[in-house]
């Protein structure tokens, strides 16, 4: 991580920004392949940074769909293996994973220990043969991006082709915490 900006978002929550730099090296042996074979490895890193645009991070718990949810359903009501991981309420986010889609939804209700409720309906069909995970996470980016990319040499020893991406992520602060009146004591 390179840097970390907080700032303001709403009077109970605050934005903190992390810039974070990749670095890729490659040895610079034959031109015109170390080339092709840096620009290979930057699109990889750039595409799986952009196809994760709401990256998890700890802490947070995952079960299993134990049941198929089609999105004509219009479905609240989600059939997973554990939910003992869920707390009902605002301030904790769910995620419905598969290899394809990720949405989010608020869990208003544990229904019983294989069953949760959400506030909105299930947007996409989600299989259960399709390893689709169920996520708690306490913490959450809701936006993030590979912003830029620089390409030059490095000497480290040996001359290097050398790439850096720049990826930003922000993540969303919930203070639990009512406001306070300011005091000077």
């Amino acid at each position: 991580m390179i840097s970390r900006q907080s700032e303001w978002l709403t009077v109970d929550s605050t934005k903190e920004t992390y810039n974070i730099e990749v670095a890729v090296y490659v040895l610079d042996t034959n031109q015109e392949d170390t080339v092709r074979f840096l620009w290979d490895m930057v699109d990889i890193i750039q595409y799986g940074l952009k196809q994760h645009i709401y990256p998890v991070v700890s802490p947070y718990s995952t079960t299993s769909l134990e049941e198929d949810i089609t999105e004509t359903d219009f479905s609240y009501n989600i059939k997973v293996a554990d939910s003992s991981i869920f707390i009902p309420g605002t301030l904790h986010r769910m995620l419905i994973e598969d290899p394809w889609n990720t949405e989010e939804h608020v869990v208003t209700s544990i229904l019983d220990s294989e069953t949760i409720r959400v506030s909105t309906p299930i947007c996409h069909t989600y299989y259960v043969d399709d390893g689709t995970q169920v996520i708690s996470a306490t913490r959450f980016f809701y936006n993030s991006w590979p912003a830029d990319i620089q390409f030059g040499k490095v000497y480290k020893g040996t001359m290097l082709k050398a790439a850096t991406v720049n990826w930003f992520a922000w993540e969303e602060n919930i203070n639990a915490a009512p406001p306070r009146r300011p005091s000077i004591v």
